[in-house]
């Protein structure tokens, strides 16, 4: 199948997750591409699959990943399968707040889309990073587990 992961990163923390994801896929056996929020346009519907993600901000996502999600993967988009993916750093705080995945997956499923997994959440050590440890990793295990989803769907 084949798909786009669109990213915005803010320090750099989200288009690791959103490489690792991709590279998960890959390995999965699926055909994606890795593009920033800032030239993903309005993504053609002709795809399979999308993953969006985003960095988390006081519990809110940044405004260009928000407009993607809202309005720019609506038309043609019905039925089409999804995933999102966030960093953090309050994910591993006793009172962990919403994450930008979160809502972006509440967006997605709005404009009809259908949810691959619930949303990916990844840690960083502070609102700027590094990614706290094993997290590449975890986002690398994520998109083999949506690949294989995809292909039994196939």
């Amino acid at each position: 199948m084949q798909g786009i992961v669109v990213y915005q990163s803010k320090w750099g923390n989200c288009r690791q997750i959103a490489e690792a994801i991709s590279r998960g896929l890959v390995e999965a056996g699926q055909d994606v591409e890795v593009i920033p929020v800032a030239s993903a346009g309005s993504p053609d519907p002709q795809l399979d699959f999308i993953v969006v993600g985003g960095p988390t901000r006081a519990a809110r996502v940044y405004g260009p990943i928000k407009r993607l999600a809202k309005g720019k993967i609506k038309e043609g988009w019905a039925g089409k399968r999804f995933a999102t993916f966030s960093t953090g750093a309050t994910l591993y705080a006793k009172k962990p707040n919403t994450q930008a995945s979160e809502r972006i997956y509440e967006l997605l499923q709005t404009n009809g889309l259908v949810p691959l997994a619930p949303p990916f959440k990844a840690g960083v050590t502070n609102m700027h990073g590094p990614l706290k440890e094993g997290e590449i990793e975890r986002a690398e295990e994520f998109g083999r587990e949506l690949g294989a989803k995809l292909s039994s769907e196939a």
